[in-house]
């Protein structure tokens, strides 16, 4: 009994054994296939760059470009991969060319083929080459893209649609802009640089139908772009008995802006519930302060949150405000042990800078 046993462990681990060889085998062979697979376009894609790269140097500065054969689908992509590349590197004339170019050789239309037919590459090249294109016939083709779950492929596609009818584009993506958690923050603020005016109209016209999440997400875009938005809005964002997240926000623009329009609304959020909209609303109106808020940055000194105490020690610390060698004077004379400690941690911090 026990030899059969043995022999039924010896059979299971040289199966076992095999097995794993096997697929040892398969993955060997599959990461050479990739690698060669690679190795071969990236050497069709330079030998096709050294051929037309003179070409498209002739279609660049309005010369006759020396065009004898038809391209293959492999090759309109190689194309537009090139083009893509120029397409950045020149303006004008030059480029308008080169799109005329690109167009004639039959490039478009393999684009707006691969981007509902090809992989994810090549729905990616495609994207990317339709947007620099601005083909408005690609409309729906790009916007299936931007429905999908794809985040690289549905970005490169919304941007593609900002590219070629920016205030359209901004009306349908603003859902989504403001409602896909998983398209990327730094990522959106790039893609609507170019769009930042039609942004933010649609933002101030669309504000009240608004979720408060998507008002939070909203503001947060609108500070990376440093978008001002209207007075107005600005000023009912910053009532005290607005949701904390949406104060909080807020101020974070105002301190991209530095608009001291806003000075008044600023110095009333310091007396707000919120340890963290005080913190915030401190430290935004840092960039703004003036000799005349001096009282108002020592009395915060006093603050139970260590976070406000230590933005309006920083507020205090500057040129325009007390200066160093002055609050250096005013720690010695603080009572109150937190605000003693926050002026001092900033007297030290600035004494070693010096």
């Amino acid at each position: 009994m026990d030899n059969f046993a043995g022999n039924n462990m010896l059979w299971i681990a040289i199966v076992v054994t095999a097995f794993t060889s096997a697929i040892t085998l398969v993955l060997i062979a599959l990461i050479w296939l990739f690698r060669w697979l690679f190795n071969a376009e990236q050497l069709s894609y330079s030998q096709f760059s050294k051929e037309w790269f003179p070409i498209l140097a002739c279609v660049i500065v309005g010369d006759q470009a020396p065009v004898a054969k038809k391209l293959n689908r492999s090759e309109k992509l190689i194309l537009l991969r090139l083009w893509n590349y120029w397409h950045q590197s020149v303006s004008g004339n030059a480029n308008i060319r080169l799109k005329q170019f690109v167009n004639d050789m039959g490039c478009t239309d393999v684009a707006i083929h691969m981007v509902q037919k090809g992989n994810r590459a090549q729905k990616l090249l495609s994207s990317i080459s339709l947007g620099n294109l601005k083909v408005a016939s690609a409309w729906q083709d790009l916007k299936a893209l931007v429905a999908t779950d794809d985040q690289i492929v549905s970005l490169h596609a919304a941007r593609a649609m900002l590219q070629v009818d920016a205030e359209k584009a901004i009306k349908e993506l603003l859902p989504m802009i403001l409602g896909r958690a998983q398209w990327d923050m730094s990522v959106l603020t790039q893609i609507l640089q170019q769009s930042r005016v039609q942004f933010e109209f649609e933002v101030i016209d669309s504000w009240a139908d608004l979720s408060r999440a998507q008002q939070v997400r909203a503001l947060k875009l609108c500070a990376n772009l440093s978008l001002p938005l209207t007075h107005d809005l600005v000023h009912q964002l910053l009532q005290a008995d607005q949701h904390t997240d949406i104060v909080l926000v807020t101020l974070q623009l105002l301190e991209r802006l530095q608009n001291p329009v806003y000075r008044q609304p600023l110095l009333q959020l310091f007396d707000h519930a919120s340890a963290s909209v005080r913190a915030q609303a401190v430290k935004t109106h840092g960039a703004i302060a003036d000799v005349s808020d001096i009282e108002t940055l020592v009395d915060m000194l006093h603050d139970s949150d260590a976070a406000t105490r230590y933005f309006a020690a920083f507020t205090l610390v500057k040129p325009t405000s007390l200066g160093l060698q002055r609050l250096t004077l005013l720690k010695d004379e603080l009572e109150d042990a937190r605000a003693y400690e926050a002026v001092a941690a900033m007297c030290t911090q600035y004494g070693a800078a010096a």
